[in-house]
């Protein structure tokens, strides 16, 4: 049913965060699909995403001279759900489901690995691209 909230003694389920500060995200469905943007903020509750730029809805804003905020219709971003995303390649600008890859350095006479993630069109380390 539409609009039931969670039953009392239920927690409600955290949604994980698959995107990082600095992505570039591309839209695979919904109105804004085929546009792209750069990563804003997320929402563990519903699992939603703002992508800069992306799924532009209007806003009525009173106004308020106490604060200097001037009355009218402002442009907002509106959050999309995160199934509906996917991270865009900096190397190949392809829209991918990342996988995990390790990279391993030598410090202090011990082996560290690192879980990077890696683009599966191009197998380049995105996490290092993007710096």
């Amino acid at each position: 049913m539409r609009g039931v909230p969670p039953r009392a003694g239920k927690p409600q389920k955290l949604v994980k965060n698959p995107f990082r500060k600095g992505d570039v995200l591309h839209v695979i469905s919904g109105s804004s699909s085929g546009k792209f943007g750069e990563y804003q903020s997320f929402d563990p509750k519903t699992g939603r995403v703002v992508i800069k730029g992306v799924n532009m809805g209007d806003r009525h804003v009173k106004p308020r001279p106490d604060k200097n905020v001037e009355g009218g219709i402002v442009k907002v971003e509106r959050s999309i759900h995160h199934s509906n995303i996917m991270v865009r390649c900096p190397s190949c600008a392809k829209p991918v489901r990342p996988k995990a890859g390790f990279t391993e350095t030598m410090a202090e006479g011990k082996t560290v690995r690192k879980k990077r993630r890696v683009c599966r069109a191009c197998l380049k380390d995105m996490d290092a691209l993007k710096k």
